[in-house]
């Protein structure tokens, strides 16, 4: 039994449902760097198609990948420094 003037007792619509929703990880990640999709997927390595995908929740990172998110969200410059270290065969011009 629900009380209509309960505003806790009313079914949410559908576009308000999804504004609640928990964005994707690489979406929170590349936000909280500050970088467009194509700067963040030169500095990290990231082909920038795959990042959409994960971005739009069309498809979810593997759990190396995840992992690789997790730490650009933890220490951006860090892991940046270290993928872009001379020697390692990988620049952020590639």
């Amino acid at each position: 039994m629900t009380d209509e003037n309960d505003p806790l007792d009313r079914e949410l619509a559908p576009d308000i449902l999804d504004a609640m929703r928990r964005p994707p990880l690489a979406r929170r990640v590349r936000l909280a760097s500050g970088l467009s999709r194509v700067a963040f997927a030169r500095v990290y390595g990231i082909p920038e198609e795959l990042l959409r995908r994960w971005e739009n929740g069309e498809s979810d990172p593997e759990p190396v990948a995840a992992a690789y998110l997790r730490a650009i969200l933890n220490d951006p410059e860090a892991v940046a420094a270290a993928y872009n270290k001379p020697g390692t065969g990988k620049t952020a011009a590639e």
